[in-house]
């Protein structure tokens, strides 16, 4: 992950449920 990864998923990130959403989009 970047810090622009990061940029998206911080206001996001309460509403993730698991980081591996994240990594989904990542990829």
């Amino acid at each position: 992950m970047t810090d622009q990864d990061l940029t998206w998923v911080k206001p996001d990130f309460e509403n993730i449920p698991t980081n591996m959403e994240c990594t989904a989009y990542s990829e």
